[in-house]
């Protein structure tokens, strides 16, 4: 926990390094938060008021870390010697594979009609 809580201190941080255990520590203690509420909203009454708070939190929760995350990952990244700049590649290509593999638009489009081979 004392790693976790470290690197919340640490947010703005973007210099020097960190450690293997100390950025999986951060990584485990943080998985553990999500599932906690996650675990708490899906087993709260469906519809009410509790579920929603605890969606609500764990929301809140995913964008607080953001900051957090992305400073740990780049003092990671400088530990073994890897420019900082990395992160951003880490953290676009699952986002740019999830748009990638979505399905296309039925029927014609601006770009013209669907390819044959779909």
């Amino acid at each position: 926990m004392r790693y976790w809580v470290e690197a919340m201190r640490k947010f703005l941080v973007f210099r020097g390094r960190a450690s293997r255990k100390e950025y999986w520590m951060f990584v485990l203690v943080t998985a553990l938060i999500n599932v906690g509420v996650l675990v708490l909203a899906v087993s709260s009454e469906t519809d009410s008021p509790g579920q929603y708070l605890m969606f609500l939190l764990l929301m809140l929760h995913l964008l607080a870390i953001q900051l957090p995350a992305m400073s740990i990952s780049v003092r990671r990244l400088h530990d073994f010697g890897a420019s900082g700049w990395w992160v951003l590649v880490l953290w676009v290509i699952p986002f740019s594979i999830l748009v990638l593999i979505r399905s296309g638009n039925e029927g014609d489009n601006k770009y013209g009609p669907p390819s044959r081979f779909s």
